[in-house]
């Protein structure tokens, strides 16, 4: 396990024991809705950091894109309990546009979740150097984009 890893971990514990005392907070405040909120999106940052600690410890660039599929899926749920959070501290009345986004994210997960697209290698599009400050170079694969991608720019014209 390197270094970096044992950093993030360390990181997610305390996240850890964040979300465990806003949990018992709500349990013991049932109408302070929010501390439940934070409390969930405290969790599903321990998640993303494990991944994140799996990631830097992937020995390829197979594996380690697998761990980046599932620190994305973290991100979308982080994303929902961020914005019901918010919504919770502020006591915002109107819920439609939670819903509307929490939907949004909902279906990037179920997309992530479904696309199977990381396991092809067979599009694998270069294998790039990069050299910087004479001596120290860089090497990373450029991989063709997944359906996510495809579904994002398509939209974003």
């Amino acid at each position: 396990m390197s270094g970096l890893s044992i950093l993030v971990i360390c990181f997610a514990s305390v996240t850890l024991y964040v979300g465990i005392y806003h949990l018992l907070s709500y349990f013991r405040m049932r109408d302070r809705r929010e501390n439940l909120a934070f409390a969930l999106m405290c969790f599903t940052v321990v998640f993303y950091d494990f991944f994140s600690a799996a990631l830097y410890d992937a020995g390829s660039v197979a594996r380690g894109a697998v761990w980046q599929k599932w620190q994305a899926i973290a991100l979308c749920g982080m994303g929902i309990f961020l914005l019901k959070f918010v919504s919770e501290f502020t006591r915002r009345k109107s819920r439609l546009w939670d819903y509307v986004f929490s939907l949004y994210w909902m279906v990037n997960v179920l997309i992530l979740w479904l696309d199977r697209s990381y396991m092809e290698w067979s599009g694998q599009g270069s294998v790039k150097d990069v050299k910087l400050f004479k001596g120290f170079s860089v090497t990373y694969y450029e991989v063709e984009p997944g359906l996510l991608m495809k579904i994002l720019s398509a939209t974003a014209v």
